[in-house]
């Protein structure tokens, strides 16, 4: 594998890049270590001694990451992407954070969709998971199989969102209740499911 291009990041990190595409990130020390400048070429000895290092780092990145909050799959895959690791690496990593329960996507989803469901409308807690890399076959599969622990009210919060926009069902006009009725339902709820929570508000 030859370099063809050593990239400063920082003061302490550059972008190896190299013939076949491969790219990655090593510290200052490590680069002097190896002799890496434009033109270098790792043998196979090298090479397998700089992916050991970085398999650890990369493991020890998301386990930080992990230490306080919960992630997708596709967020730590990201993240990873984002400090130049390797995809092999990415794969690798993945594939020992899910083994030993460090990530599961199931259980974000769960846990997601009940920290969200007392102030977002389904369809917003879809779109926030989607965002995140959960699939839509997996949220289907979660809400039915714990369909007992999540309770959505959607009139308790569509009534929030009318006090916010200030409702009055009496006293305001055709045109603003209108506009109320569009932003409740841009919020995910059902169209007569909105008009019947504002006649009776």
């Amino acid at each position: 594998m030859k370099v063809v291009e050593v990239k400063k990041i920082d003061k302490k990190k550059s972008k190896i890049i190299f013939d076949d595409g491969t790219v990655f990130a090593l510290y200052n020390g490590e680069i002097f270590k190896y002799r890496i400048t434009e033109g270098t070429v790792l043998d196979s000895e090298e090479y397998n001694a700089i992916k050991i290092i970085l398999r650890k780092r990369a493991r020890e990145r998301c386990l930080y990451l992990l230490k306080d909050s919960d992630k997708t799959v596709k967020q730590i895959k990201d993240k990873l992407k984002l400090g130049y690791y390797p995809d092999d690496i990415i794969n690798e990593t993945i594939v020992f954070l899910v083994k030993y329960n460090y990530l599961n996507d199931e259980r974000y989803c769960k846990n997601y969709i009940k920290s969200k469901l007392s102030m977002k409308s389904l369809k917003q807690i879809k779109e926030g998971l989607y965002a995140k890399g959960i699939s839509s076959e997996l949220i289907k599969d979660v809400l039915e199989d714990d369909a007992d622990e999540f309770e959505f009210n959607n009139e308790e919060l569509i009534r929030k969102l009318l006090i916010k926009r200030k409702f009055d069902r009496e006293n305001d006009d055709y045109a603003y209740k209108g506009k109320v009725l569009a932003y409740v339902v841009s919020k995910g709820f059902d169209y007569s499911e909105v008009i019947s929570v504002m006649n009776r508000f």
